[in-house]
Parts: structure tokens; C-alpha cells; sequence
């Protein structure tokens, strides 16, 4: 059951020379060249990502990493649904400069709650000054999700971007009114549609924050990353169940009343 397809606007941000670009041609090409690849401007990469639900087209928007060319950056950054912040693995002020100019610029202009992801990269290399969760623990805050990235080797590229596709479904406010049309259906004849569903009832209408969602997708014993592969009738029907038991005990009644509805159209 596909429910649409969306396209998303995205952002890669970060200082120039951490690897923006090489990130983005292996994700969207699967090729690294050594030169050093430099953005003038704007350059757009667009990728098919397929998703529960979904079909979404990523336009990632890839922007000159100097701090003095405000006027791309902001054009790049209004109504953005995510971002990839990159920093280096070599470089520790790379980190400082993300959280100091780079987020609260994307702040200002992307949409409410819009994803940020954090990808060290260049861990390929020897030379590291962020090598582990220690030299991260003060600047996690500020990330939704994080991963140590080699566009050389490809190491959790693809991770990488695909958590950050998922949340700008899923986690990024959107048209409420499109999203309750969506589920005004007859009935709901398969697992994965339940599943579906769920998803997308407890990113919009349910208002479930992103983390309380992962964590109850994980207590069920779905695997978020293979959503694609067969998933098990019990498991789809333990994480509706769990999801509204959380809406019970949050007391939210009109979510408890909506997701019982939505139930109840499963066959």
C-alpha cells in the first residue's frame, strides 16, 4: 500500500572541505574520486528512496561551505524538510562551527522540526580528533541522530541519509488536513498496512514524538532499518497495540479514540 509520493527537500551543511559533496556523489552515485570536490553555489542531487508507505524523492541540496555567502545558504535553507550536517573526523572545530553558525542559521528558516543528522566523516583516516561517543557528548544534544561516515569507503553512508529520509516523513510537521484524508479509508486488509498506518498517525495526527515512536517500533521487535523485508503479523499488531497503550497513558483521549478507529478498519 503506497499512501503517496512525497518530495522532500533536504540540506548538506557543514565547512568547506569536510566532504559534502564526496558524501553525497557516493550516496547518489556510488562513486569517490580523491580530488577534492568543491561547490560553487548550489548544486542539487535527487534520489529515489523507497519507504513503508512511501515513495520519497530526496533533493538534496549541496552549498558552498564559506561562511561569508549568506544569501545561498539562506535560499538553500528556507523550507527545508532535513539536514546532514558533516563535519571532519580530523577536525574538532568543524563540530563547534555546526553548532555555533550552521544550526541556528538552518533553525531560523527550515520547517518545525526539521531533522538534523550529524555525520562525522572522513573516519576512514588515522588522524582523528572525533574518534568516539566521548568526543561527542556535549554537542549530541543539538543532533537527532548521528553516524561515523567514510564517503572513501562508504562506511553507513547510505545509513545516514536514510534515517534522515525516514524522519522528514515521519518526523517533520506537515499538512495536517492532507494527512487525515490519507487515513479516511474502508478498511485495512494486510499487516503492512496496519503498519503503515501507524506510521503515519503517530508522525502527524498523534503528535508522538520521534523518539517515543523508534522505542516502541524497537519493543515490538521490528528492525527500522529492514521495514522492506517481511515482517511479522504478531510484531505489526504488538506496536499498534503498544502505540496505544502510550496514547492511554498519556491520557490523550482523542488520539485513544482516533487509533481505535484506525483499528478496528483492520481485517
Amino acid at each position: 500500500m503506497i499512501l503517496g509520493k512525497v518530495k522532500r527537500k533536504v540540506n548538506l551543511m557543514g565547512d568547506t572541505g569536510v566532504g559534502k559533496t564526496s558524501l553525497v556523489m557516493r550516496y547518489v552515485k556510488n562513486q569517490f574520486g580523491d580530488q577534492y570536490l568543491k561547490t560553487i553555489g548550489l548544486n542539487a542531487y535527487i534520489k529515489k528512496v523507497p519507504m513503508l508507505g512511501f515513495q520519497v524523492k530526496l533533493v538534496v541540496n549541496d552549498i558552498m561551505g564559506e561562511k561569508n555567502f549568506g544569501l545561498v545558504q539562506k535560499g538553500a535553507f528556507k523550507g527545508s524538510f532535513g539536514a546532514l550536517a558533516v563535519v571532519d573526523a580530523t577536525d574538532i572545530k568543524t563540530l563547534d562551527s555546526i553548532v555555533e553558525y550552521w544550526i541556528p542559521l538552518y533553525r531560523s528558516l527550515s520547517y518545525e522540526n526539521a531533522p538534523i543528522i550529524l555525520a562525522i566523516n572522513k573516519d576512514d583516516l588515522d588522524n582523528k580528533e572525533i574518534a568516539g561517543e566521548k568526543e561527542l557528548e556535549k554537542y549530541l544534544k543539538h543532533f537527532d541522530h548521528h553516524f561515523f561516515t567514510s564517503a572513501k569507503t562508504g562506511k553507513d553512508v547510505n545509513l545516514a541519509f536514510k534515517e534522515l529520509a525516514s524522519r522528514t516523513v515521519y518526523q517533520t510537521k506537515q499538512n495536517i488536513d492532507e494527512i487525515e484524508d490519507a487515513l479516511e479509508i474502508e478498511s485495512v486488509k494486510e499487516p503492512k498496512e496496519l503498519l503503515d498506518c501507524v506510521f503515519l498517525f503517530t508522525s502527524t495526527v498523534g503528535e508522538m514524538p520521534y523518539s517515543i515512536r523508534e522505542g516502541l517500533l524497537k519493543e515490538s521487535g521490528i528492525d527500522k532499518f529492514k521495514l522492506e523485508q517481511e515482517i511479522s503479523k504478531e510484531n505489526i499488531e504488538l506496536f499498534a497495540d503498544n502505540v496505544l497503550d502510550w496514547y492511554k497513558k498519556q491520557d490523550d483521549s482523542e488520539s485513544v479514540n482516533k487509533m481505535k478507529t484506525l483499528m478496528s478498519k483492520y481485517e
